[in-house]
């Protein structure tokens, strides 16, 4: 079994298509409701709902043997660390990553406080200021990059995506970018020097997080 951690923004809709072209759809289990809680877009009373489905979901996990060959959605990596299962997951720079999420909620009618608060209007750095939002690689990806068996990153995503599927024994199917927005031209949103320093400083963790990527895994 894989375990796949898709932090929003970051090509996880390629990786899910890749992992149920390469292993069949019906052995890929998505899961997907924990974001709101870990992105602080939640009420104190979901998050705590989410913790107990959590659990249940971990039970039910190690219970399902070979009929799951990987599960793949928005938690965090420490929910399932203690399973005997390759770990993966995908980081994208800081600043682009954060543009990607803004226009996402500009764009798709999610009901969260998040959402709610970009189409009253919410400007792009106080969108990245905001505490649930801030390092949100770092809160998905919570265990030390040395327990994954694979990190990529979205920037070079033709060139890795290959390398993940030697890693994990998969077949080295084309890769196939999916869910881009319409509305970006070339490959970076249009942000000024200033904005991009000011999102680059409110998210440090996710600043080193991505350029220990190469430490760890390679170039």
């Amino acid at each position: 079994m894989i375990v796949s951690v898709h932090v929003p923004k970051t090509a996880g809709m390629s990786v899910l298509a890749f992992l149920e072209a390469a292993l069949g759809k019906a052995a890929v289990r998505r899961d997907y409701r924990g974001g709101p809680a870990i992105e602080g877009g939640a009420s104190p009373p979901a998050v705590l709902f989410q913790r107990a489905l959590d659990r249940i979901d971990r039970v039910r996990l190690a219970r399902a043997g070979d009929e799951v060959g990987a599960v793949h959605g928005h938690f965090r990596a420490s929910k399932y660390a203690d399973l005997d299962a390759p770990l993966i997951g995908w980081v994208r720079d800081p600043v682009e990553r954060v543009a990607s999420h803004y226009q996402h909620f500009r764009r798709l009618p999610e009901k969260n406080r998040h959402a709610e608060a970009v189409r009253a209007g919410l400007g792009l750095v106080d969108f990245a200021a905001r505490p649930g939002l801030r390092d949100l690689q770092c809160r998905y990806l919570d265990v030390p990059l040395e327990r994954f068996a694979f990190v990529g990153r979205t920037g070079r995503f033709a060139e890795d995506l290959p390398r993940m599927a030697e890693r994990l024994g998969l077949p080295a199917l084309a890769p196939e970018l999916r869910n881009t927005n319409p509305h970006r031209s070339g490959d970076r949103w249009e942000i000024s020097a200033e904005d991009r320093e000011a999102i680059r400083a409110l998210n440090p963790g996710d600043v080193a997080l991505v350029e220990r990527i190469d430490e760890v895994f390679g170039p």
